[in-house]
């Protein structure tokens, strides 16, 4: 949500495209937070009944549903990004054009839809599995029991190959970046090096490899099962939740401004500049007795024209229209004891 608040004031260009990237993450973090309630309704109210149907879950256990949307709308996003790198380390002009007619809000719309559009095939296995009355999973409702087998297989496939397919193109960009800085007659009146370019770069590079090695890690070394399923969304979260936002924040220029700009109401010298009336008597450096009074007494009171008047000026008119009744002086007990005193 923070990310998405502070990229909106810089939607354009290949920000748009981040920006649809942190609507992912959104997608993500909501799934997640709502995994843990259901988490604890199952544990809690399961009554010994711990078994559901497979198209239950989709209605109920529905951080599956946000999971594999943004699952894949993180992909595409991230695939453009990479995208965006290569044409950008490779020409200039054409990297304009692609901005201008790709990277827009309805490359947002259309990878959301298509996201949307490709997790309705793997609810086929749930659908088809409803008329099978002696089929029942365990109600906490994991992907491959849910989705079936073949299902859950090609959607490890799915993420597996195309974080490595994003690694390479980022490679490739690099190389092409390393290449023409190294060779002047290639930097032809270009802004592909520049700070903004670089700093893009740096979090395509990272985000993109983030994603490759847990793919790997869960694809090659680790046995799928639900423990391992849990311990994957746990790196996401640990990586979309937790790092992204700092990541932005130390890298991009831009994002570090608009979120001084977005917050700065909030990060300003919070020194209050008001009194309050529980306030402390502040320190008077005058004549106490003076014409007009003072504010505060020695004893805290308050003294004066707006409130008792002090000994030698009771008999003030200006303080008398407050403790007078029918135009006559009206002395206080305690400031006879006061004036003898004096």
């Amino acid at each position: 949500m923070l990310s998405l608040l502070v990229l909106g004031k810089v939607f354009t260009d290949v920000y748009t495209v981040m920006f649809g990237l942190s609507l992912m993450d959104l997608l993500f973090s909501t799934g997640t937070v709502y995994s843990g309630f259901y988490g604890l309704i199952v544990v809690l109210y399961g009554n010994g009944n711990n078994y559901a149907r497979p198209n239950e879950c989709l209605s109920s256990a529905l951080q599956l549903v946000l999971w594999i949307i943004s699952d894949f709308g993180q992909f595409l996003f991230v695939l453009l990004l990479a995208f965006d790198r290569l044409f950008n380390s490779i020409d200039t002009t054409f990297h304009e054009k692609f901005q201008k007619y790709v990277m827009n809000g309805v490359s947002i719309i259309f990878v959301m839809v298509v996201s949307i559009g490709t997790f309705v095939p793997f609810c086929n296995y749930s659908i088809e599995m409803k008329a099978n009355q002696t089929l029942a999973i365990y109600s906490g409702c994991y992907e491959k029991d849910v989705f079936g087998i073949a299902n859950y297989s090609i959607l490890w496939n799915i993420r597996f190959y195309i974080a490595c397919s994003t690694t390479v193109i980022l490679g490739l960009a690099s190389i092409t970046y390393a290449v023409r800085s190294m060779i002047p007659i290639l930097n032809y009146a270009n802004t592909a090096f520049d700070n903004d370019t670089v700093e893009i770069t740096i979090i395509a590079v990272i985000r993109t490899i983030s994603q490759m090695l847990i793919s790997s890690m869960f694809t090659i070394l680790i046995s799928h099962s639900e423990t391992s399923d849990n311990l994957y969304r746990l790196c996401q979260t640990i990586l979309i939740i937790i790092l992204q936002p700092f990541l932005y924040y130390i890298v991009l220029l831009k994002f570090k401004k608009a979120f001084t700009q977005t917050f700065e109401k909030y990060i300003q010298n919070p020194r209050r500049t008001w009194q309050s009336a529980d306030d402390p008597p502040e320190e008077y450096s005058g004549d106490i007795n003076s014409i007009y009074g003072s504010w505060y007494s020695m004893s805290g009171n308050i003294t004066g024209e707006a409130g008792i008047p002090t000994v030698n000026d009771f008999h003030n008119a200006a303080s008398v229209s407050f403790y007078g009744r029918d135009n006559s002086i009206v002395i206080e007990e305690s400031i006879m004891i006061e004036e003898e005193k004096f």
